[in-house]
């Protein structure tokens, strides 16, 4: 039996092949669908309470003299553009994959799981790298105004708390960009492992 064109229930339901590895690739592959919603809760809940961060913050801003910087508007604007291009993405990105996995043909999930490897390909080595830099060129925007205050009344103009500031935001830059590449090795991996889980299927 060729299981490429068999609904993954009905070859879950064959008791023949129960206890083979089909139980574990099974397993394997809706497991990675339910982290990947729980990410999206995550990352939403992140994504809206950052941007309501930010807005925040220039509500609380009314009446001092950072109101209406060119800095701090320039950079919220950065920032929240970063972010929603960042969730957009994700999610177009996560609705590749059905909610049940038993409603597709194996050969339909390959080819789905493919096209997923592929765009998380893309994301990791170009866009999400792009989204990180915008994000971080932001907050060196909107912070600019309140670290050259501080810059100014502890170091004279020196710029020694800007440069550190600055610093450790190309750091913090760093950091960030490798530790999505990293992780997204390990999804890239992932992936190739369920997609021959399923070749391999007879």
């Amino acid at each position: 039996m060729e299981s490429n064109q068999v609904n993954l229930e009905q070859l879950w339901a064959i008791p023949r092949v129960e206890h083979s590895d089909i139980r574990e690739v099974y397993q394997s592959i809706d497991t990675y669908r339910l982290k990947k919603v729980k990410m999206n809760w995550a990352l939403a809940i992140i994504g809206v309470f950052t941007i309501g961060w930010i807005i925040g913050i220039n509500v609380l801003l009314k009446g001092t003299v950072f109101y209406g910087s060119i800095w701090v508007v320039l950079g919220s604007v950065i920032c929240v553009i970063a972010i929603t291009m960042f969730m957009t993405s994700y999610y177009r990105l996560n609705g590749l994959i059905p909610s049940s996995i038993l409603t597709q043909t194996t050969s339909d999930y390959i080819v789905l799981l493919a096209k997923e490897k592929q765009q998380q390909l893309q994301l990791s080595k170009v866009w999400m790298n792009v989204y990180i830099l915008l994000f971080i060129v932001g907050i060196a925007m909107y912070s600019y105004p309140f670290i050259d205050m501080v810059d100014t009344a502890i170091s004279a103009g020196y710029y020694v708390v800007l440069g550190g500031y600055y610093a450790v935001l190309g750091i913090w830059a760093g950091v960030n960009m490798y530790w999505n590449k990293k992780m997204n090795s390990k999804k890239i991996v992932k992936l190739e492992q369920m997609i021959k889980a399923l070749q391999a299927i007879k």
